[in-house]
């Protein structure tokens, strides 16, 4: 009686064990059903045959009263809204849980192509079942498969189907056709497996995109018979995760010591050259390689940084007493393959010149600019390799001479495209005569001046430099045969506003007597 007792209780424990399993394991059953209708095909200005939809409840019988709503996407992949939709009894189910609807093809918002349909429960929105549907037209080329597709970069896609029918509505085979993938401004790009292809008994063709660029873009294919027939249907390709930094800004900098650089932008890329996704908030770290091979963080402005939105971190560097050419290495934090390099030369520092002050900043009328600039000017003549002076007076014009130049250019300014310039004044003896000259030294040599033309008409010594922290003006060695007055005034043209920056408290100024 004991074992009886004690198996039978063993029996029921089991039992209610499994009771309690089936009761957190059982399937749910509800759903939405296409019973027909799928990847049903309908000419433009007809009404498709119905679709039917059956619904059933977590035990798997149908519901009455349920009603349901609807998304229908076009084409161009977006929403075209619900309006052609005929709905049998607004979309609530019968006795049999069924669904009836059809897709009238003949509304003016309904155009040729590939529309996916999808039905959902308004009580229960995470219930669904889509079908696609294809609008043909007679006499026309339209894409039948294969529209609005997300693929990653340097992935294949599905198979993208283009159809031709007759003006009867029948298959066109035997029909060659080409294709092409275009970037939004119309230009193509090298992105598909099939370049041409030939109808087959459906009248249909078939290609791939395999694309390395990023971006929205579109698939077209053109049918050549006596007609032309075209069509076309988009398709995103993603980018990839980071692969590569890539500097942007400041590369090849070329800096005097003890100065510090413009800043290196680095952009975190995927590896075929696409901005790359997951590419904000990213720990990149930043290293120098020395001229000697030596790696050290010596002289950086920050040694990591993290990416913002556009995936982008940046460092400067203060230059050594070294010369030389030093690689800044960017390194993706956890990535030690994710890397990207910039180089900056350390050059000797400017020569030592004498000051010629604080420069001043114009329009191109000369109308002092609200704003100061905080540029400095220094210049000066050297005699027979003597030093140089801001103002010299020799008496014979057998002396080699040497004029010379250099701007602390305003922080603000660095980086930005410039023209420098360079403009002498000269008197000839007797220096009270009334008679001087302006010239303008271009790379063609001295050019004179028409000071009434106004400032714009000043041509660049050097046209189009990118400013850096120090600007040396090289301007002339030789000898000086110029009996009289010469004075050197120097500066730059800012491009995109056309404002001036000048030295104007001194001149550099030589008198050949």
């Amino acid at each position: 009686m004991m074992i009886w007792h004690f198996a039978t209780r063993t029996f029921w424990l089991r039992l209610t064990g499994f009771l309690l399993l089936a009761a957190f394991s059982l399937p749910s059953f509800a759903a939405l059903t296409l019973t027909s209708g799928a990847n049903l095909q309908v000419s433009k200005g007809n009404v498709s045959d119905f679709l039917s939809i059956r619904v059933t409840n977590d035990s798997g019988v149908v519901e009455s009263g349920v009603q349901l709503g609807f998304e229908l996407i076009g084409p161009s992949c977006e929403s075209v809204g619900t309006a052609a939709l005929d709905l049998i009894d607004n979309a609530v189910s019968d006795a049999d849980g069924i669904v009836q609807l059809r897709l009238n093809a003949a509304a003016s918002l309904i155009t040729t192509g590939p529309y996916q349909l999808t039905a959902y429960r308004i009580d229960a929105v995470q219930q669904t079942v889509s079908t696609n549907l294809v609008v043909t037209q007679n006499n026309a080329l339209f894409v039948s498969q294969g529209q609005c597709q997300t693929i990653s970069a340097n992935q294949a896609s599905s198979l993208i189907t283009f159809q031709l029918l007759d003006s009867s509505g029948d298959p066109r085979s035997l029909i060659d056709v080409t294709f092409n993938i275009q970037k939004a401004d119309g230009s193509t790009f090298d992105g598909l497996l099939a370049l041409s292809g030939t109808t087959d008994g459906d009248g249909k063709v078939q290609t791939t995109v395999v694309s390395t660029l990023a971006g929205e873009f579109s698939v077209h294919a053109t049918a050549q018979t006596a007609l032309t027939y075209t069509a076309s249907t988009p398709i995103t390709v993603e980018a990839a995760e980071p692969g590569m930094l890539v500097p942007i800004s400041g590369d090849d900098q070329q800096i005097t010591a003890g100065r510090l650089s413009e800043s290196v932008v680095f952009e975190l890329q995927d590896v075929f050259g696409n901005l790359a996704t997951n590419r904000a908030n990213q720990t990149v770290n930043f290293t120098v390689i020395t001229p000697s091979g030596s790696t050290t963080t010596s002289g950086l402005t920050f040694l990591s940084a993290t990416s913002n939105s556009a995936g982008e971190v940046s460092t400067s560097f203060t230059a050594p007493e070294i010369l030389g050419d030093y690689e800044l290495r960017a390194t993706l934090a956890g990535k030690s393959n994710v890397i990207g390099t910039a180089t900056i030369t350390v050059q000797e520092a400017l020569p030592g010149l004498p000051s010629l002050g604080f420069g001043l900043m114009t329009d191109n009328t000369l109308t002092p600019l609200a704003s100061v600039t905080s540029a400095t000017f220094s210049g000066g003549v050297s005699v027979n390799g003597g030093t140089f002076q801001q103002e010299s007076v020799i008496s014979s014009t057998a002396s080699n001479v040497h004029f010379q130049g250099s701007v602390n250019v305003d922080p603000a300014h660095v980086g930005l495209a410039a023209d420098l310039f360079v403009l002498i004044a000269y008197t000839p003896e007797p220096l009270d005569s009334g008679v001087s000259y302006l010239y303008m030294l271009t790379p063609d040599g001295l050019m004179e001046w028409d000071a009434t033309q106004g400032v714009d008409s000043i041509q660049a010594f050097d046209a189009g430099a990118t400013l850096s922290a120090g600007m040396l003006y090289d301007v002339y060695t030789g000898a000086f045969p110029f009996l009289g007055l010469t004075q050197m005034l120097f500066g730059y043209r800012i491009l995109a506003t056309n404002t001036y920056v000048f030295n104007i408290e001194y001149l550099v100024t030589l008198l050949v007597q």
